[in-house]
């Protein structure tokens, strides 16, 4: 059922992409999304945990199902997403559910992946639920173009 909730959301949140300008809350959860890249590039675990929620539910480039726990890097290795950023990242909220679409492009990889992460807000906090990565066929494209 949560993921039928979450494809909804995912194919609301593209609908709505055209029609309208940022709002406010839509650049708070992109500021928290650049968060979560950032608190993942420099292994902060601490603020990975503000960040994801611990009902966290996702889908890797390779198709496997993750946890909150598999966002964090393993004890002894390096960050993850070291030398990625995101391009064209739109986000768009429904009531306390936030859809964040875009692409990651990690330096020196000629892999692109799209992204779409689901963000719930409670007590005031934006915090991620869901994420799915995808890797683009086409690195040329990566910007949607």
């Amino acid at each position: 059922m949560k993921g039928y909730v979450c494809l909804f959301l995912l194919l609301v949140g593209a609908a709505l992409f055209a029609q309208s300008n940022e709002t406010p809350e839509e650049a708070a959860v992109l500021r928290v999304q650049q968060q979560w890249l950032e608190a993942s590039q420099k292994g902060n675990g601490e603020a990975l945990s503000q960040i994801i929620d611990d009902s966290f539910a996702g889908s890797t480039p390779d198709n496997h199902i993750i946890n909150k726990q598999s966002l964090f890097p393993p004890s002894g290795s390096g960050p993850m997403f070291t030398n990625t950023h995101f391009v064209s990242l739109n986000a768009r909220v429904i009531g306390n559910t936030a859809v964040v679409f875009g692409s990651m492009i990690t330096t020196g990889d000629p892999t692109v992946l799209r992204c779409a992460m689901v963000y719930r807000k409670r007590a005031g906090v934006w915090k991620m639920i869901a994420a799915q990565l995808v890797p683009v066929s086409e690195t040329k494209d990566a910007r949607g173009q």
